[in-house]
Order: structure tokens, then C-alpha cells, then sequence
């Protein structure tokens, strides 16, 4: 230490003001050397926080199914034994249906035609279609307006009453209808 203030005389020798101080803070705190570097800064950035979660999803209630509207046109007031002709008691049951229905927007019209067992199962399928196809042309042309009409014979299966009797067969030669609004 004794080095570094004689260096730091005057040209007269002597110690100036200025020397001692710095030889007095050299020996109490390392003054004269330079202060140590601050540790180094991470030049990271901060993450960036969580996104927030996503709001769960608004559930539209469900749209209810379309309502299906189920008729029967049965009996003997229908159609007679072997044809497929409408019999103008039915017009008024038909009427009845289309009267109902006809401010809804109807989206399909299934009819399924049945027969009772005489005959054979060949013409009974076919007399089936015959007598479905019967209602829906009524239908249709009396104004029951829907997008699609499907129309199925079913024979004799799926009697509804016997085939034992007269009024049991009048009961299984009928039409099942079905409306479905959109």
C-alpha cells in the first residue's frame, strides 16, 4: 500500500490530500480498484400469462323433433272388398284430416296401405300400394301441401282385427297416415 502512495506524491514529496484519501479507501473497502460488474440482467422477457380460458360454448336448447300426426282410415266406409277406390264416406274422414293440418308446414306424408286376407299375398301387396296411392292422390289433390309423399303396401300383415269376420276384414283394409310438420 505503501507503493501505491508514493506514487501518488507531488513532484515536492509530499503526500497530497487527494492521495490519502484514496490510500485511506483503498485500505478500508477496495476502493480503488473498480466496483465489481452487477450480476448480468436476463435478457428473457417475462412468459407472457396463461390466455384466459375459453368461454365454454352457449348450448342452443335442442330443436324439438317434428311432431308426427297419426291417422287411421279404416272400416268399411273405406274401401270395398278387392279395390282400391275410395268410398265417399272416406272423403269426409280425409277432409276431416286436411282441414287439420292445413296451415302447418307439413315436411312428409307416409302412407302405408293394409288389406285383409282374401286373396292372394301377390295381389294383397299390390291392392295395398293401390289403396295407399288412392289416399295420398286425394290428398294431395284436395290441398294437403307437404314436401314429400311416401307411400308403402304392406298386404295383409299386421292385421289390426280378425280376418274371421266381415267387420274384422273391414277393420284390417285401411290406410295408416303419418304427418310430419317441419
Amino acid at each position: 500500500m505503501m507503493e501505491k502512495i508514493t506514487k501518488l506524491t507531488s513532484r515536492t514529496g509530499s503526500i497530497t490530500p487527494l492521495a490519502m484519501a484514496l490510500a485511506v479507501c483503498t485500505a478500508l473497502a477496495g476502493c480503488a480498484s473498480s466496483p465489481p460488474a452487477p450480476p448480468p440482467v436476463s435478457q428473457t422477457p417475462a412468459p407472457a400469462p396463461a390466455p384466459a380460458p375459453a368461454p365454454p360454448p352457449v348450448s342452443q336448447p335442442a330443436a324439438p323433433a317434428p311432431a308426427t300426426e297419426h291417422y287411421t282410415l279404416s272400416g268399411a266406409a273405406t274401401f270395398n272388398s278387392g279395390q282400391a277406390k275410395l268410398r265417399p264416406s272416406a272423403d269426409v274422414q280425409l277432409d276431416k284430416i286436411i282441414a287439420h293440418v292445413r296451415h302447418e308446414n307439413v315436411e312428409t306424408v307416409i302412407l302405408t296401405g293394409y288389406t285383409d286376407s282374401v286373396g292372394s299375398s301377390e295381389s294383397n301387396h299390390e291392392l295395398s300400394l293401390r289403396r295407399a296411392q288412392a289416399v295420398a292422390h286425394y290428398l294431395q289433390e284436395h290441398g294437403l301441401k307437404a314436401h314429400e309423399y311416401i307411400v308403402h303396401g304392406e298386404g295383409e300383415s299386421n292385421p289390426v282385427d280378425t280376418n274371421d269376420t266381415e267387420q274384422g276384414r273391414a277393420q284390417n283394409r285401411r290406410v295408416e297416415i303419418g304427418i310430419t310438420g317441419g
